[in-house]
């Protein structure tokens, strides 16, 4: 866009009415998104209770495989256990 300015107004009177229709077209366009946004409040407020939803779904998910984790490392721990009371015992009555 400076480029195209400077290429187009030489003059500094012609830059500054530029850059002033260029400010202008920026403050419509920031009015427009906060009506727009105020407008949507109620809906902003209902993907908050969703997003909101979908964490605790999430935290309760990760609670459940933590759980699960804790359970497969027991269940791996007495295996382990188990596998060297075997060995032990597999030497103890081969000799």
């Amino acid at each position: 866009m400076n480029s195209f300015r400077r290429q187009v107004a030489t003059r500094i009177e012609d830059k500054d009415r530029i850059r002033g229709i260029a400010d202008a077209v920026f403050e419509i366009l920031t009015e427009l998104n906060r009506a727009d946004i105020q407008t949507r409040t109620g809906e902003f407020a209902a993907l908050t209770r969703a997003v909101d939803d979908a964490k605790k779904r999430l935290v309760k998910l990760k609670e459940d495989i933590d759980q699960i984790m804790h359970r497969v490392k027991v269940a791996t721990d007495l295996t382990n256990a188990v596998d060297k009371a075997l060995a032990q015992s597999a030497k103890f009555f081969a000799a």
